[in-house]
């Protein structure tokens, strides 16, 4: 931070770049990080410094796309109050729309992942989430009313909906590939190793692979996969590692 409390990144060298914000969010690996200035435009800056775009809100770029707020456009809400009501665009790499979402829809929009982000809507009797494509349509795959344990990971996401009592893993055709599991809250829930750890419907804990289909073992509690190996809590209460190599099986009691 500078003595007029702005901001700007330095190189490896020292060297300040020529660039003077109120915020700034680390570079995606996407190689170009979001700013605000100090009248509260958001832009994207990439690592030589040079910016592009100016809006009134902007999300990281993550898979080639990046969400972005173009503008607001005040409103009359349903009980006669005004609102300001957020324009939701998508844009490529050229800094292009490339998608626009439908609008006063949503109330929050994700991160794209395998070509989807996951967003949230309230409507009816409550909220509800749909995946959008990279043109901002709805990709509602036959599912009402979703809620997220995963986004798209290796063709897979874990969700829920209004008319299921846990999670189940669907392909990008929305199509059901796994029996009902329970979501593990405060998880990192993603694939490690190309397993996903998830809780059985009567409270155990499984693994299952990128097809959708567990390893037909169950444990009274277990960790995530690190380099072939997770630890596993057996019945008698003694601690184990389950070995990943094709045939699962148990060794090493600690």
């Amino acid at each position: 931070m500078r003595d007029d409390d702005s901001i700007t990144f330095i190189d490896t060298d020292g060297n300040e770049m020529n660039i003077s914000k109120k915020k700034l969010y680390n570079f995606s690996a996407e190689g170009f990080a979001v700013t605000q200035d100090f009248s509260g435009k958001y832009t994207y800056v990439d690592t030589k410094g040079h910016e592009y775009g100016q809006f009134d809100y902007a999300k990281s770029f993550s898979d080639d796309v990046a969400i972005v707020v173009t503008h607001h456009r005040n409103i009359i809400d349903w009980d006669g109050s005004g609102k300001s009501v957020p324009e939701y665009a998508i844009i490529n790499k050229k800094f292009e729309i490339v998608g626009i979402l439908e609008f006063n829809r949503y109330i929050s929009v994700g991160d794209f992942y395998e070509g989807f982000a996951f967003c949230v809507y309230n409507e009816g009797n409550g909220m509800g989430g749909v995946f959008i494509d990279k043109k901002g349509n709805e990709c509602n795959m036959g599912l009402t009313g979703l809620s997220l344990g995963s986004n798209f990971q290796n063709g897979l996401a874990f969700v829920s909906d209004y008319y299921s009592d846990g999670y189940y893993f669907i392909n990008t055709d929305g199509k059901k590939v796994s029996k009902k599991y329970k979501l593990i809250r405060g998880l990192d829930n993603q694939f490690y190793d190309g397993m996903f750890l998830v809780g059985t419907m009567d409270n155990r804990r499984t693994y299952v692979d990128k097809t959708g289909k567990d390893i037909g073992k169950s444990f009274k509690y277990g960790c995530q996969f690190t380099n072939g190996f997770a630890t596993v809590q057996l019945d008698n209460d003694k601690w184990s590692y389950i070995i990943l190599k094709g045939n699962w099986y148990l060794e090493n009691i600690l």
